[in-house]
């Protein structure tokens, strides 16, 4: 991971955390920011397989985000989201290894509903959005060991998921879900993460 970028996401989420304190007498509507640890697979198709066999597909990643509830249902976010890297053997002679990492910013919006014969607040959630990937390939020479950039791709692409969602303090949920990030370069991204999200209600 960019150290610039990990200082720039945690410079975010702390504004943000501060500006989702609690201010609002609406159950159901206001600010909120979260953080999610993410466990991330790559899979590899496509252009970037064809340089390279990757010896793995997955890593831990993390996200930072904000949004607005705009009423019990439905809800905008926003944030930036770390895949973390997979490495694997390039398929040139002169070349050793190569690692893959994706980063960039998304939006999304996020609808829920209560289980009601469960109780406790407890809700499933949907999202729809989209990802502002941006996909860096680094290389290794053999010989001297020197790494340089092998190759790199930016786009759009969609975004779906599906998880549930659960209250566990005053302005505090936790958040648990799986999100499909399509066509990355060829490349399809599943992710599970596990959220701590921070609300203006109760």
């Amino acid at each position: 991971m960019k150290l610039k970028t990990i200082v720039a996401g945690v410079s975010v989420f702390a504004l943000i955390a501060l500006l989702s304190a609690p201010v609002s007498a609406d159950e159901t509507r206001g600010l909120y920011s979260g953080a999610t640890a993410l466990w991330s697979f790559y899979d590899i198709g496509g252009s970037v397989d064809e340089n390279a066999t990757f010896s793995e597909d997955d890593d831990l990643g993390y996200d930072v985000f904000a949004g607005y509830q705009l009423c019990e249902y439905l809800g905008v976010e926003g944030g930036w989201v770390n895949h973390g890297s997979v490495d694997g053997e390039a398929r040139e002679d002169e070349l050793t290894s190569v690692d893959a990492e994706t980063e960039g910013p998304f939006a999304q919006v996020v609808g829920s509903y209560p289980v009601e014969a469960i109780g406790g607040g407890l809700r499933i959630i949907g999202a729809l959005g989209a990802y502002f990937y941006d996909m860096d390939v680094t290389a290794k020479t053999g010989g001297v060991g020197t790494r340089f950039e092998a190759g790199s791709g930016s786009g759009v692409a969609p975004i779906v998921g599906i998880g549930v969602q659960l209250p566990v303090a005053k302005y505090v949920t936790l958040r648990f879900a799986y999100r499909r990030f399509f066509e990355v370069e060829d490349v399809d991204l599943d992710t599970i993460g596990l959220s701590i999200v921070f609300t203006q209600w109760n």
